[in-house]
């Protein structure tokens, strides 16, 4: 079930290019019919909903922990299930204790999930 990060940094990755299509990726597949997204919808980005899939992918890997998101499992995601080359994940992981700090006042699982993933990929 990694693969739900995995994929969600393809998406953010790719900046949604023309050439990606999310409704190749099985696993954000799921989290859009959980959500009753629509991946054909030209505004998915723009719609609030359209966070959750982070949400829901961070649901999956158990990253959440009473709210917050588990610093040393999101590590081991980001090493073991994404595409980066070795300093990108390092780079990667040496944001994380700043993101995770920036998202501690916000209580919205699906702000507080695509926050972090765009500070730490520094979207």
């Amino acid at each position: 079930m990694l693969k739900y990060i995995f994929v969600a940094v393809l998406i953010c990755s790719q900046v949604f290019s023309e050439e990606f299509n999310i409704s190749d990726h099985e696993e954000l597949v799921k989290c859009a019919k959980e959500l009753n997204l629509d991946l054909n919808d030209k505004d998915l980005m723009a719609k609030p909903e359209f966070k959750c899939i982070f949400k829901c992918a961070f649901e999956h890997e158990g990253l959440f922990k009473n709210g917050e998101v588990d610093s040393e499992k999101l590590v081991q995601v980001l090493i073991s299930e994404t595409d980066l080359d070795q300093n990108g994940k390092d780079i990667a992981i040496k944001k994380v204790p700043e993101c995770l700090h920036k998202s501690r006042q916000v209580t919205d699982l699906c702000e507080k999930s695509f926050g972090i993933f765009e500070c730490v990929f520094d979207m």
